[in-house]
């Protein structure tokens, strides 16, 4: 596990224990997407929490990519999404805004525009990502977290 993942875990576990409470704990991160029965609430629902690869995403010629999350119907369990993404050069890491664009409302920057019952839809809107900066194909463009009720 990254410096940068344990960190993003880490951010998880608090903000897990300011809104929740934690009851249950337990995580093999050997295996990502890692995933964690990490949260009960008063009311016995599990809250799982999934740290999930952007991958290859070359921002300059592609303005949008799909991201799996693995939860077919389940996906409507979703209470939360966020994320970052990273320049080629591994210097910077941007936030994932998340926003609704219907009606074609123009927005810009970088951000989760909808959820559906296979994938996170991320998309580069304007021309901040849209450079040189951001078109390696080799590398992971970032990280997402999804926090999911099961």
């Amino acid at each position: 596990m990254t410096k940068l993942n344990k960190k993003l875990l880490i951010l998880a576990i608090i903000i897990g224990i300011l809104s929740v409470g934690v009851k249950v704990f337990s995580m093999d991160i050997n295996n990502p997407p890692y995933s964690t029965d990490f949260i009960k609430t008063s009311s016995g629902e599990i809250i799982r929490c999934k740290i999930l690869p952007i991958g290859s995403w070359n921002m300059d010629t592609t303005s949008g990519i799909l991201v799996p999350h693995g939860l077919g119907a389940g996906y409507i369990n979703i209470v939360s999404c966020t994320g970052y993404i990273r320049n080629d050069a591994g210097t910077q890491l941007y936030p994932i805004n998340s926003w609704s664009r219907l009606n074609n409302v123009n927005a810009i920057g970088i951000g989760l525009e909808q959820i559906t019952n296979s994938d996170i839809v991320l998309v580069r809107l304007g021309t901040d990502f849209d450079n040189v900066n951001f078109d390696d194909p080799l590398i992971d463009r970032g990280k997402l977290l999804i926090w999911y009720i099961s």
